[in-house]
């Protein structure tokens, strides 16, 4: 009877432990519920210039995200603004940014546009909460660290639109309610430092970034099948004729 060396069964083991997942879409960061009235401006091609707010959130150590769509809640014409909730946008532009500091927009890593749904959420005071969600073309993969992200709803320039703030209610994500966003309102100052978080999200999936040290216990394994095997019957060369 043929005996298996239990180096090949540890050296399986390792490899599937180490590069296997179940793949699915997860909610990744949830910033959390809207809290109205509470709104800052954030918009692109509306009536007045553009205006976009950055929120952080962190891919944790030892994960890579894919992320497939970016969401937050949005309500248009918000207070004195224009006619009361006007028609929705259906196209959003993005940012995702590294390094955001006060006055500082450090490093742009991803930013476009994509088709954006919206689905009516609560009504508050007459205006009309959105569910808008934005699918970019290709998903936005990202290593561990600390991200900024802004979503605005694409207009002709008849309209207002607002992101809602949130005291981190349902919130997923060491970030969620941590009161720390930045705000950059066209034709005056960048990257200014807000008081506030905002209803912001992601989708997608998280996959596990293989740690140094599984890598070298992989290697190890694999030295000892082969020095093994050389054991055994050693490595026969080819003749040269």
């Amino acid at each position: 009877m043929r005996r298996t060396n239990p180096l090949h069964s540890i050296a399986a083991t390792l490899i599937i432990a180490l590069f296997s997942y179940a793949a699915r879409a997860d909610l990744l960061y949830y910033g959390g519920d809207g809290d109205p009235p509470l709104a800052q401006l954030n918009q692109k091609n509306f009536t007045s210039p553009d205006d976009f707010q950055y929120d952080d959130f962190e891919v944790p150590a030892g994960q890579q995200w894919s992320m497939a769509s970016l969401f937050g809640t949005i309500v248009y014409n918000n207070a004195t603004h224009g006619p009361l909730n006007s028609p929705v946008s259906a196209q959003a532009y993005y940012e995702i940014r590294t390094g955001v500091s006060a006055g500082n927009g450090g490093s742009l890593l991803f930013s476009g546009t994509a088709p954006a749904t919206s689905d009516a959420g609560a009504m508050t005071g007459g205006y009309q909460d959105y569910l808008f969600t934005a699918s970019p073309a290709s998903p936005i993969t990202l290593a561990p660290g600390t991200y900024w992200l802004a979503l605005a709803p694409i207009d002709s320039g008849a309209n207002y639109a607002y992101i809602r703030e949130t005291d981190g209610t349902n919130g997923i994500g060491p970030t969620a309610g941590d009161v720390s966003s930045y705000s950059t309102i066209g034709g005056g100052a960048a990257f200014v430092p807000q008081a506030a978080d905002l209803s912001i999200g992601v989708t997608g999936t998280a996959s596990p970034v293989p740690e140094p040290g599984a890598i070298a216990a992989v290697a190890a394994t694999f030295a000892l099948l082969m020095c093994s095997r050389s054991r055994k019957g050693g490595t026969q060369l080819p003749r040269l004729r």
